[in-house]
């Protein structure tokens, strides 16, 4: 049987209790900026949250050879070997024996183990280590506590288990991921195209939507990389659109060109003007009222033929056929800023539809 198989077909152990929202949220903050440093670096991965652990790294969405098990835990003070082994309950395992679990459950195949937290190890004075680094005390400990609760696992492998303090902030984590988005984007030189507070957010969401998704709907390793799953192939056409998004705006000379075919003033073009530079800006996030509307009027417009002759009455046609709908976030936009975005989305529909007849 392949890792990808064993992975749907081995029962998950049972999550007790609930955990906080800050270690929820702080947990999906790590993998993002692990998923961004894997991605700058042009690693195939997939990251699947809640499922066997915290946080499932795969080395391919096809047919994966190795599996990441990591729990990403937070704490306000130093970590110290006893909260690590203890179980919280008789019968329950400890963080570290659960981790080591996995080993017994995936024994056939290559697996690693790791455990990351905002805190430092009180017992160990690195922030980033393996087990078999600790001291023959420490080693012995975590030898014994797995023993005990893991009578099947005789001999682990504390080489396999990695010990990792995260540099991502617990009292500011959300904003410290945005420096480290900027930080992703500047190193790809993306900064450009693309606003880290978006990404980031885009992000966010998407790891929250695939949080949700339950183990009871995976049948199939396809169904799991689908429906949970968070592969370098989909944040790279994540990236893609937005950047694509960003290039297709007309530039200003272009819409210059458009409000003067349309008789508007030399003072009414200053004014969208200005309109037009903050709408570039704001066109940058994919969660901005500007980006939605701006996507509904393009999407308005491919409902039927563009006659050209008739660009004023369309323009006011279809801005008002958007007010008038179910949306309310039109009307946070004034007359301005939905006139110049119609403008913008005009000029991109007429050039794809220049490209289509070449």
């Amino acid at each position: 049987m392949s890792l990808a198989d064993a992975l749907v077909n081995t029962p998950q152990d049972e999550r007790g209790g609930e955990i906080a929202i800050r270690g929820f949220e702080y947990q999906r903050c790590w993998a993002i900026d692990e998923l961004l440093n894997r991605h700058k670096n042009n690693e195939t991965y997939v990251f699947i949250p809640e499922y066997h652990d915290d946080i499932l790294i795969l080395d391919s969405s096809t047919s994966p050879n190795k599996a990441i098990f990591a729990q990403v835990k937070t704490r306000d003070s130093h970590w110290t070997i006893t909260p690590l082994l203890k179980a919280e309950k008789d019968g329950k395992l400890s963080f570290i024996s659960k981790l080591f679990k996995h080993k017994q459950d995936f024994s056939a195949y290559q697996t690693e183990l790791a455990f990351i937290t905002n805190a430092l190890f009180k017992f160990f004075d690195k922030y980033e280590f393996n087990g078999d680094e600790l001291n023959t005390s420490d080693k012995e400990k975590i030898l014994a506590a797995i023993k005990n609760q893991l009578p099947k696992d005789a001999t682990p492998d504390l080489s396999s288990l990695k010990f990792k303090t995260s540099k991502l902030s617990l009292l500011d984590y959300d904003s410290h991921l945005v420096g480290k988005t900027f930080e992703y984007l500047e190193d790809t030189n993306d900064a450009e195209f693309i606003n880290a507070p978006a990404l980031k957010k885009t992000l966010v969401d998407l790891f929250e939507k695939k949080t949700r998704v339950s183990s009871r709907e995976i049948s199939s390793f396809n169904e799991l990389i689908e429906k949970k799953g968070i592969s370098n192939v989909l944040i790279a056409k994540i990236i893609d659109k937005i950047k694509y998004h960003k290039s297709s705006i007309p530039d200003w000379g272009t819409v210059l060109l458009l409000l003067s075919s349309l008789n508007k003033t030399d003072f009414e073009k200053l004014i969208l003007k200005g309109k037009y530079d903050v709408l570039l800006i704001n066109l940058k996030n994919i969660n901005s009222i500007e980006y939605k509307f701006y996507n509904q009027y393009k999407q308005t417009l491919t409902e039927k033929p563009l006659d050209i002759s008739k660009i004023p009455k369309i323009i006011d046609d279809i801005t008002k056929r958007i007010e008038s709908g179910d949306n309310d976030f039109s009307q946070l936009l004034d007359d301005g800023f939905k006139y110049i975005i119609s403008c913008c989305a005009m000029i991109e529909k007429l050039s794809e539809n220049e490209a289509k007849n070449e």
